[in-house]
């Protein structure tokens, strides 16, 4: 059985704040306000980018597993020293594939050198952020902002990409119905009345898509 997390993740902003200007600017999305956000892992900056790379192009309960046995193969703890120690092959051992191990060998080169640094990152704006992370092979856009978000706490961030938030904005727009998904740019653009509380969109977007899908109330496109 792998290690977990004990901490729980929690946004470094003033959650019902947002929630608040967010209705007011945007009562088509009360709904999805008012569903409470399910518990997420906190993990640091190394272990946030390991969970963004696992998840890249696979189910979260695929994640889950990938992160689990990859946290066990680092001996409980998930640290830059860790995965230069595995090496590509330790990683692919864990069951990612040598994309994803490349990738995190290149992630963790980064941050064994001081390249990658929560402190010095946390000082950066999200688009610099996010070019200093696309600038290692493997990550792309969706992945930093998986880190801004979770990683630093940035509470403007909206990644209209991801495939649940499209989902999630395909339902507000047809009113829970059956949908088309939107394509990013469009959700990029319905994003934008939510600014500068996006992050907080984004996490009952989620939040809401899951408790509809669990309580099967609507026919599920994913």
């Amino acid at each position: 059985m792998g290690v977990r997390t004990a901490a729980v993740w929690e946004p470094g902003w003033d959650l019902e704040a947002a929630r608040a200007a967010l209705a007011v600017a945007d009562p088509a999305l009360v709904p999805a306000l008012r569903v409470p956000l399910p518990p997420r892992p906190a993990r640091g900056l190394v272990a946030q980018l390991v969970r963004a790379i696992c998840a890249q192009q696979v189910s979260v309960a695929a994640a889950d597993a990938l992160e689990v046995r990859l946290r066990d193969a680092c001996g409980g703890e998930v640290s830059a020293q860790a995965l230069l120690r595995l090496g590509a092959e330790g990683v692919r051992a864990a069951g990612l594939s040598r994309a994803k191990a490349s990738c995190l060998q290149s992630m963790a080169g980064a941050m064994a050198q001081g390249w990658l640094d929560q402190e010095t990152m946390a000082g950066k704006d999200d688009e610099t952020v996010i070019g200093q992370l696309v600038a290692l092979p493997g990550i792309g856009r969706w992945t930093a902002e998986m880190v801004l978000l979770f990683g630093l706490h940035r509470p403007d961030v909206w990644p209209a990409s991801d495939l649940g938030i499209r989902i999630a904005v395909g339902l507000l727009e047809d009113g829970g119905g059956r949908h088309a998904v939107p394509r990013p740019a469009a959700v990029a653009a319905r994003g934008h009345v939510w600014r500068p509380h996006r992050s907080t969109a984004a996490l009952a977007l989620w939040a809401w898509r899951r408790s509809l899908r669990e309580g099967g109330t609507q026919g599920t496109v994913e």
